[in-house]
């Protein structure tokens, strides 16, 4: 079979996709819809956005089984449903021995698009896999969708997820505005309501049972300009929007970065919040930026499931959809180099014993980090990293020069090393703060939780 050459961007993904396969590995990084084909993610599933394709892979998926599916950005128009087909066929087989068992079969949906599949086997290094080649197409408008499983059980496991996926293409991706004056174009999450009200559009999910009760609720504000730097325009929102609503113990930084789109969004939640009326919450605000416009989310969540799967999967659809007409396509400025400027630095230790199987004590396991950090205005920067066990100790340091490209931080010493910027700020009790990851993989807090465990380095300032 013949390799089209408009689509050979996607075989780096999909081969990767067999091989994480093989490997029993699921992808978990959360990134934006294809621009290609208008596809929405089903509720609860996580996306990754990887050299021109969208792969999706189920939330709830299960330890030994695998799912994914992929959709490939077409770089010149392929033709008909039938060449569609040969081409994801042709995709298949760059990354084994693809053979049709059935197929194709004809479908349509309700928004015009129709549909041709074709099922098949897949096998790479010795290993059976099952394969799923679609080919979509609505008068000038086409597109590809894969899907590789693990075993036929887990195929028809998500069957109708799939079937909802395509019954969905083409879909309106931006809601209806129910209020006049919220200017915002954005996708409502699946399960999600969308109200006016006096202050804009209340965005609601909520349950109501016996083991499990929650409400989560987003209210966009209309946009308006942004004042000043987007950090000073988030505090001085937080203080107009947040502070007259909620009790709050933070003070925000706030957390920082780029949608995959370009749009710029500040985000900060406080999980031990309290209402007017003493009500424990998770509450904060979202702000999305774009040139020099910005729109306010008032984010409050109420009872169980905060951060689970399905939460940050909906809260990450609704921000990566979000566009302010009007605002152009200039990007909103993140972080300025004088923000990083100083001594940073972080420490911790873990006091642990070593037991054997009857519960003696066996030896010291107790570990203490220290890492230090520092920014100068000229460009140069020193930094060392010390590590101590009972039996081992490690230290680190390096020196050079730095510089700031939008979200990254980028160090040039003896080896050139990399790290998100995902905040900085200072509160006025607890000193200043810088909040970094390593630059591997494009990373954020989590919106639903963004001060949670397991996420960034939080280094803090010496005054």
């Amino acid at each position: 079979m013949s390799s089209p050459t408009h689509v050979r961007r996607m075989r780096p993904v999909l081969a990767a996709a067999v091989l994480l396969l093989v490997g029993g590995t699921t992808l978990t990084h959360a990134a934006s819809p294809s621009a290609d084909l208008p596809v929405q993610a089903p509720p609860g599933w996580i996306s990754q956005k990887q050299d021109g394709a969208l792969l999706l892979t189920p939330g709830d998926i299960g330890d030994g089984r695998f799912y994914a599916v992929m959709v490939p950005e077409l770089q010149r128009k392929v033709g008909s449903l039938a060449a569609l087909v040969e081409t994801a066929q042709a995709m298949l087989a760059e990354t084994g021995t693809f053979t049709p068992i059935s197929g194709p079969t004809r479908g349509r949906n309700a928004h015009g698009w129709e549909y041709d599949l074709v099922i098949g086997s897949l096998e790479k290094d010795g290993k059976a896999l099952l394969a799923k080649a679609t080919g979509l197409k609505k008068g000038d408008e086409e597109g590809i969708v894969i899907v590789i499983a693990d075993s036929v059980e887990t195929m028809e496991m998500y069957s109708d997820p799939l079937l909802a996926l395509l019954q969905g293409v083409g879909a309106s991706s931006a809601a209806p505005v129910p209020s006049q004056n919220v200017d915002l174009r954005y996708r409502v999450p699946a399960g999600w309501t969308a109200t006016p009200v006096e202050s804009g559009v209340l965005l609601a999910r909520s349950k109501s049972e016996e083991y499990e009760k929650y409400a989560f609720l987003v209210v966009i504000f209309p946009s308006e300009p942004l004042r000043d730097s987007l950090r000073k325009t988030y505090l001085a929102k937080w203080a107009e929007i947040v502070k007259p609503e909620l009790e709050t113990e933070i003070a925000p930084l706030p957390l920082m970065h780029r949608l995959e789109s370009g749009t710029a969004i500040a985000y900060d939640m406080d999980s031990s919040a309290k209402t007017q009326d003493g009500q424990e919450v998770s509450g904060g605000l979202y702000l999305v930026a774009r040139g020099k416009r910005v729109v306010p989310l008032f984010v409050v969540l109420f009872g169980s499931e905060r951060g689970k799967p399905r939460l940050e999967a909906d809260l990450t659809a609704l921000l990566e959809s979000a566009e302010i007409p009007g605002a152009g396509s200039e990007k909103t400025a993140i972080y300025s180099p004088d923000d990083l400027v100083g001594e940073w630095s972080e420490s911790s230790a873990s006091l642990a014993s070593y037991v054997t199987a009857s519960g003696a004590y066996a030896g010291d396991a107790s570990v203490a980090t220290a890492s230090s950090l520092v920014l100068n205005a000229d460009g140069s920067f020193r930094s060392s990293f010390k590590g101590l066990s009972s039996q081992t100790t490690i230290q680190q340091e390096d020196t050079g020069t730095w510089k700031l490209e939008d979200t990254l931080l980028v160090q040039t010493g003896k080896e050139r090393q990399v790290n998100w910027v995902l905040g900085v700020g200072a509160d006025p009790k607890a000193g200043a703060f810088l909040v970094l990851s390593p630059g591997k993989i494009a990373m954020k807090q989590r919106y639903s939780d963004p001060r949670g465990d397991f996420q960034g380095e939080w280094l803090k300032r010496k005054d």
